[in-house]
């Protein structure tokens, strides 16, 4: 586990940016949006290839076995 130690946080530390956003007034109706720590990101091109997410559904489906219907 000393390897993993630096990349942990304690539970009060990683539960404040839940927390914040489905408090906060600041961030009231915002929807759609990435967040890291307490800060909003971007999201990369990747994130948002509506091409490549409609690959990823079919190759999710037809390994799972749902019917995409």
């Amino acid at each position: 586990m000393l390897v993993a130690s630096p990349f942990l946080q304690s539970p009060r530390k990683g539960v404040r940016p839940i927390v914040h956003l489905c408090a906060a007034p600041e961030v009231a109706g915002v929807t759609g949006t990435f967040w890291q720590g307490m800060r909003e990101r971007e999201l990369g091109p990747a994130a948002t290839d509506a091409a490549a997410a409609g690959r990823l559904w079919q190759l999710s489906a037809s390994i799972t076995g749902v019917d995409d219907a």
